[in-house]
């Protein structure tokens, strides 16, 4: 997970370093059920979502943060790597023999 925060310094840093705490290997270790790898995803961002909006809200020092993020997550070793990302700013490069490819 890469994670760059906005908001001011304080409020930017806050923001960014909340986002390990809700990375789908985290969450995927909370739960007792199997979900569907893009599930866990969706529910990781959407958890990291709401815990940046309920500190920025409860905290005058931190309105206004947020962070983008790019999330490489390996469920399970041999299988296949999923990628998402949150926010305009946030690139994903995969590195190919052939060189770099930008999605």
């Amino acid at each position: 997970m890469v994670a760059d925060g906005i908001g001011g310094l304080l409020a930017g840093e806050v923001a960014a370093s909340r986002g390990p705490d809700c990375s789908p290997t985290y969450h995927h270790t909370q739960i007792h059920r199997v979900y569907a790898p893009e599930e866990v995803l969706l529910e990781a961002m959407y958890k990291a979502h709401h815990t940046i909006a309920a500190l920025s809200r409860n905290d005058p020092l931190l309105q206004g943060m947020g962070t983008t993020a790019v999330v490489a997550w390996q469920p399970y070793t041999g299988s296949d790597v999923w990628v998402t990302h949150v926010g305009i700013a946030a690139h994903t490069y995969f590195a190919r023999a052939t060189g770099p490819d930008d999605r």
